[in-house]
C-alpha cells in the first residue's frame, strides 16, 4: 500500500511540475502573439502550433536527477 502512495506522490509532483511549465510556455506565446499584431495571421498560427508541439513534447524531456 505504501508503494502505491509513493508512486502517486511522485506522479502528482511530476504533473504539477509539467503543468506550471506548460502554463509559462503558453504565457510566453500569448505575450509574443499579442505583441506581434502587425504580421500575418499565419505567423501567429505557427507560433501557437509550435507552442502546442512543445507542450506535448515537454513531459518527455528529462528533468535531471530525481531521488
Amino acid at each position: 500500500m505504501t508503494e502505491a502512495l509513493v508512486l502517486f506522490e511522485r506522479l502528482g509532483a511530476y504533473v504539477l511540475t509539467w503543468s506550471w511549465q506548460v502554463a509559462v510556455l503558453i504565457l510566453f506565446a500569448l505575450i509574443a502573439a499579442s505583441l506581434d499584431r502587425r504580421h500575418r495571421p499565419a505567423l501567429r498560427h505557427s507560433l501557437w502550433v509550435m507552442t502546442l508541439f512543445f507542450s506535448l513534447l515537454l513531459p518527455w524531456i528529462p528533468q535531471g536527477s530525481q531521488p
